[in-house]
């Protein structure tokens, strides 16, 4: 590793002048973070389901449908769950906000300005 571009007070993934810099960074890597563990826990959980109750209905046993089913729409919401909070992490607006805008997440670019009329928004 080259230390002269990584410069000698660096340590660990992150820099911590740019975690001063956005503070919504720090938010969102600690849900990102704890998310993941939700999602790891039910991935495990979808694999132990499978392992567990998918050879008993193989062999006929049509009593493991009804378990098989549930736990696998249990896990596979709480996976849906954590994806959408993770994105509404990644979206939400830095607090305190910056300097100079009004809600911490606008950069001023035209990309972030209203745009015109949609076709939806146009009388008949």
């Amino acid at each position: 590793m080259d230390r002269s571009v990584a410069g000698p007070r660096a340590r660990g993934p992150l820099d911590p002048r740019v975690l001063s810099l956005a503070p919504a960074l720090r938010v969102h890597l600690a849900v990102s973070t704890a998310l993941a563990v939700v999602v790891a826990a039910a991935v495990l959980t979808q694999a132990e389901a499978v392992g567990r109750l998918l050879p008993r209905l193989i062999t006929g046993d049509g009593a493991a449908v009804v378990p098989l089913a549930g736990w696998l729409t249990a896990a596979g919401l709480v996976r849906a769950l954590a994806a959408g909070l993770t994105e509404g992490s990644a979206t939400a607006p830095s607090w305190p906000p910056a300097p100079g805008s009004d809600d911490g997440c606008s950069t001023g670019s035209p990309a972030s300005a209203p745009t015109s009329a949609t076709a939806w928004d146009r009388p008949g």
